[in-house]
This record gives C-alpha cells, structure tokens and sequence, in this order.
C-alpha cells in the first residue's frame, strides 16, 4: 500500500513519494542484498524442502518471482 498505493491517492505529494520510494517488500529486500553478496547462505544445516505460498499482494505488485531467483 504504501509503495504503490498512496502515491496513487496523492500524487502531487512529495513526502508521500519518498515514503514509497523507501518502502522494500520483504523478499525484494533480500534479493538485494543477495545481489551485493550481503546475504549469508552458508548455513549449517539444510531446511529441507521449503514451500512457499505467493501472497495476493506480492502478485499484484509483480513481486511474486523474487523469491525463487535469489534462492535458484
């Protein structure tokens, strides 16, 4: 909401605009960090086989895939 819904309420609003411009989901976060080499992924033990449920609102704002490509 805050990333591509309030800016859309007050466009001409410029603390509206760099709330959003701030706002990371989740996994859109990681995935940057993951980007940088700033992601630890050495872990001790394996997680098994990990299922992942993909959210209504991360399927809206074309967030969806993120996941899976930091971790493919």
């Amino acid at each position: 909401m805050f990333k591509q819904e309030l800016p859309l309420l007050f466009p001409e609003d410029t603390e509206v605009r760099r709330v959003s411009e701030a706002m990371w989901d989740p996994f859109e976060y990681l995935v940057a960090r993951h980007k940088d080499g700033l992601l630890k992924t050495d872990f001790r033990s394996s997680l098994g086989t990990v299922s992942y449920h993909v959210p209504c609102h991360s399927r809206v704002q074309n967030m969806a895939r993120r996941p899976r490509r930091c971790c493919s």
